[in-house]
């Protein structure tokens, strides 16, 4: 990508997981008998920002990291979808939950 965009101001806490624990996580609750409940975030917490830039220079990628308004990036991500998604209520995410 030229560019990411980066909802807010970036600095809102996220908890990563290595994708090997998550598939392990959905192998177990595949098999399990009964309910399970799982804790599925990682130790580590941080922000955004810092999870983008740290994925960004493992993949070696020099895109610049843009911080816009949220309610702009939520726009552009909405006029970002095909048609389908936007009739869609479950893709669009405002289904009743």
């Amino acid at each position: 990508m030229p560019i990411f965009l980066i909802p807010g101001d970036g600095s809102y806490r996220v908890q990563p997981i290595h994708i090997d624990d998550l598939v392990d996580i959905c192998i177990d609750a595949g098999n399990a008998q009964s309910d399970l409940i799982l804790d599925a975030a990682g130790p580590e917490a941080v922000s955004f920002q810092e999870l983008i830039r740290a994925v960004r220079d493992a993949t070696g990628s020099r895109s610049p990291i843009l911080r816009v308004p949220a309610t702009a990036f939520h726009a552009a991500a909405r006029a970002a979808r095909s048609p389908r998604e936007r009739r869609s209520p479950h893709l669009r995410g405002d289904h009743p939950h």
